[in-house]
């Protein structure tokens, strides 16, 4: 199955931001895309691109969203579990819905199968 994982990420965050005190294992798009998400990187379609982009666990320098982790906000995502986890919803939507909005650069599309080995790269958009 071919997927944009860059709109998967959107509707992803998105969902988090509509549904404060959830997390990323309870979004249904999961069953939609029929690949288990334990298979993804920390829950995370950047994670997993960037994973699937390197060949390798050290991945985060081919991260198409390096500002979610790193760099200008500063461990955006920690700061989008801790307001989940202490229970400021309020906080926790505005985070997740800043992650939804981050750019994505590079590569968007990928291919999955149904193992973990077999997702892939999609050299063409």
């Amino acid at each position: 199955m071919r997927l944009n994982f860059a709109e998967r990420h959107n509707n992803l965050w998105d969902w988090l931001g509509d549904n404060p005190g959830k997390y990323k294992d309870d979004w249904p798009g999961w069953q939609e895309i029929n690949y288990p998400p334990e298979y993804f990187k920390h829950l995370c379609f950047a994670c997993e691109a960037a994973r699937l982009l390197s060949y390798k666990e050290k991945k985060c320098g081919f991260c198409p969203i390096p500002d979610v982790c790193l760099g200008k906000f500063g461990l955006l995502e920690d700061r989008w579990k801790k307001a989940n986890w202490m229970g400021d919803h309020e906080k926790a939507s505005f985070f997740a819905k800043k992650i939804a909005n981050l750019p994505w650069v590079g590569p968007k599309f990928f291919e999955i199968g149904g193992g973990k080995n077999e997702a892939k790269f999609c050299r063409t958009a």
